[in-house]
């Protein structure tokens, strides 16, 4: 989706159709890029701690019944989970 290039130009983001419902939806990132490292990280720590993942769970679950098909802000209600989980794997990685 061409019109999404200079809000994500980290990753290219695929839907189809392009109207609802949609069947598809793919996002595509740089190998080894800070993005997929990012990812990495988040997914690595939700893996080594089931109960955090438990929680990503729920949250989502909830988030996604309070905002439906808003997407930016289910997006943005999931924000503030993900940056604390990543700064606690950095900081596990680091140590």
């Amino acid at each position: 989706m061409p019109e999404y290039e200079a809000e994500i130009p980290d990753r290219r983001y695929f839907r189809k159709p392009r109207t609802p419902p949609r069947t598809h939806h793919l996002g595509i990132v740089a190998f080894g890029g800070a993005f997929w490292q990012r990812h990495l990280l988040f997914r690595d720590y939700l893996r080594a701690h089931p109960d955090i993942a438990k929680q990503y769970a729920e949250l989502k679950w909830a988030i996604a019944a309070k905002y439906g098909e808003d997407r930016v802000a289910y997006t943005n209600a999931k924000t503030e989970f993900i940056r604390a989980i990543e700064a606690r794997a950095r900081a596990a990685r680091a140590r």
